[in-house]
């Protein structure tokens, strides 16, 4: 091979993480007991969040005060008491309906004001579930992609072959990677794992004049997703930025979470969950829904792009938790293009995802920050290199969009149906109940799910996992990129006649920044993320200092 195609082309590795590991599916989670346990968070950096290694914390609120670690009072955001501590009659939520045994689905989202919301968890039926906010702003593009944290593929040559262990890796693209690690999911348009969006923006609606506190609030309501967002005019108390035990990782998102579990008891331990076949026991299935034994409801097997503090404060939550290790045998929606040192997963661009944008390993999308440096440099050459590089992505990202609207069109000419919704691709296509086969305790529904599983899903069973139970103020911190699947339960989750209120779950979670160096007072690698904080933190100044001031009127 010649010098110059050396040069041109390198093999990389597909998964590079180099975390923590599942040493087998008998080992239980790392727990740190704080009316026991006194840790740092220097020393939590260290062990935990450094080494990309789940832990769960337990007696948070049998902290001393001296530690600090019982910085939400758990109570205050209970179904009973939630309203008044929300305050929050702003804007209708957003709230999802099951459909199909879960949530997530692609569904159209119901408007709901907070209080009528909450008369609903404490006397309806309806099968409710609150989760992260769309921007409203964006709702009118129907054509928007079902789009998450953008990526985009490295190859310009579309046509070579694979190899399903390690690619070739363009020039372009390796000097992408040279750039320092920094943006991912937008901190002006973020959303969980559960949303569709489309990841371009008008830059003419950005360059015109707004009212400050107007952009202020936006910024703050990105942060303090509602209804939380009223809780930003005193940080320093209720539901602070950033919790004392994580000081250093960036937040991206603070949101609550709020469902209901069914009291129909079709769900038991003796159940296949919803699955086609046939009437026979003996016939194998042919499909599965998002559909879990025991009453509850399931989030679906996924990852998030950001690390996460998982709090919970009523009902009961069980993770069953995957490595990013295993992240190519997980059968994403999705097609994995890398896996990150540090677990962060980059997809591919293609015709399913074609808005999708390649990342840094800090779950930064790579346009994001070409743009950000062209904004620190006055050096010519250096503003020209970078627009070629951004002219690129866009030209790759339009050849797509292109050959996905042929397609389509040709599908659609034929059955005389648009193509329907799809999950992002951080979501595993393996139907959640397999995770929990063991719960079915009729033996022959239970061979019927593990030969379903085989024949589908080849290897998923042998794969390590942990199964990680929350109860009403515990705390699970877990990085970015592990895979999991949520299991929601009431208190009253056995019992047919409880009343409503006793099967809702709620929860709160804190989003961070992926970090992409090992150094606790400098865990990013440059300042894209740290100059965004700084005017998020600005914003909250004066969203406080307008409040501040209406009182005063």
């Amino acid at each position: 091979m010649s010098s110059s195609s050396t040069h041109k082309k390198q093999k990389i590795a597909q998964n590079q993480y180099s975390g923590y590991i599942i040493p087998s599916s008998t080992i239980e989670i790392a727990t740190i007991d704080l009316s026991k346990t006194s840790i740092t968070p220097k020393e939590f950096f260290s062990h935990y969040i450094s080494q990309r290694k789940p832990v769960k914390l337990i007696n948070c609120s049998n902290s001393s005060d001296e530690d600090d670690y019982n910085f939400i009072d758990v109570v205050k955001f209970q179904l009973k008491y939630l309203e008044s501590t929300l305050n929050y009659n702003i804007e209708p939520l957003q709230v999802e309906e099951l459909f199909k045994g879960g949530f997530g689905l692609g569904q159209k989202r119901i408007d709901m004001k907070l209080s009528d919301l909450i008369h609903e968890f404490e006397k309806g039926d309806r099968e409710l579930y609150l989760t992260t906010q769309y921007d409203r702003e964006g709702e009118e593009d129907e054509c928007a992609e079902v789009d998450y944290d953008d990526a985009a593929d490295n190859d310009e040559d579309a046509s070579r072959e694979e190899d399903p262990n390690e690619e070739e890796e363009e020039e372009g693209a390796a000097i992408l990677d040279q750039i320092s690690n920094a943006s991912s999911i937008d901190m002006n348009d973020l959303h969980d794992d559960f949303d569709d969006f489309d990841d371009s923006t008008n830059k003419e609606e950005e360059e015109e004049e707004v009212d400050p506190e107007y952009d202020a609030y936006q910024r703050v309501k990105t942060l303090y997703q509602p209804p939380l967002t009223n809780l930003a005019k005193a940080t320093t108390t209720t539901l602070p930025t950033n919790p004392p035990l994580i000081p250093n990782l960036i937040p991206q998102q603070i949101n609550i979470w709020m469902g209901k579990t069914s009291n129909i008891s079709t769900n038991s331990k003796t159940s296949t969950m919803n699955a086609t076949s046939t009437d026979s026991t003996d016939q194998p299935i042919e499909t599965l829904d998002r559909s879990i034994p025991n009453n509850g409801t399931s989030s679906g097997l996924h990852h998030d792009h950001a690390d996460n503090l998982y709090i919970l404060v009523q009902g009961r939550k069980r993770f069953t938790i995957f490595s990013p290790a295993d992240a190519l045998k997980l059968f994403t929606v999705g097609k994995i293009h890398r896996v990150f040192s540090n677990g962060v997963i980059d997809y591919k661009t293609d015709c399913n995802f074609p808005n999708w944008r390649l990342i840094r390993d800090d779950g930064a999308m790579i346009e994001d920050v070409l743009n950000w440096q062209m904004s620190q440099t006055e050096d010519e050459k250096e503003i020209e290199r970078l627009s070629e590089l951004l002219d690129i992505h866009e030209m790759k990202r339009k050849s797509i969009a292109k050959e996905k609207s042929a397609t389509e069109k040709s599908a659609t000419e034929k059955s005389g149906a648009e193509d329907q919704s799809r999950d992002p691709p951080s979501f595993s296509q393996i139907p959640p109940c397999l995770l929990h086969i063991d719960e079915v305790e009729d033996v022959k529904q239970q061979a019927r799910l593990i030969e379903f599983a085989n024949t589908h899903f080849p290897g998923f069973l042998e794969l390590n996992k942990m199964s990680v139970w929350l109860d009403p103020g515990d705390m699970l911190y877990l990085p970015a990129s592990w895979f999991h699947e949520v299991s929601s339960f009431g208190v009253g989750v056995d019992d047919d006649d409880a009343g409503a209120a006793a099967r809702v779950h709620i929860a709160l979670n804190y989003w961070f920044v992926p970090p992409n160096n090992d150094d606790f007072k400098h865990c990013y690698k440059d300042l894209y993320w740290e100059q965004d904080w700084q005017e998020t933190k600005k914003a909250i100044e004066v969203f406080q200092q307008s409040d501040k001031q209406k009182k005063k009127e």
